[in-house]
């Protein structure tokens, strides 16, 4: 069982996403996130490698259109790795 998804989805009332450090610490949209609380917890404890887990079961991959224009074969690897 993974440790993290045991932890409580929410803080003192508050819901928590779980953010993966090292692909996500420098994103600058993470300074617009107020209404839930956010948790930096290291890559390895992610399910899947996901960007954020959001819920027990629910993750979720970001990714910057530009990126995906430069790179079209780089989202359908990471869900492939995120289903794995």
């Amino acid at each position: 069982s993974n440790l993290l998804l045991s932890k409580s989805n929410s803080v003192g009332g508050r819901s928590v996403i779980f953010v993966n450090r090292s692909r996500q610490l420098n994103n600058p949209i993470l300074k617009h996130i107020h209404a839930v609380a956010l948790e930096l917890v290291d890559g390895e404890t992610i399910p899947g490698g996901c960007d954020f887990v959001l819920g027990e079961s629910c993750g979720c991959v970001f990714l910057q259109i530009k990126y995906h224009v430069l790179h079209p074969d780089y989202l359908p690897k990471r869900v492939r790795e995120v289903r794995n």
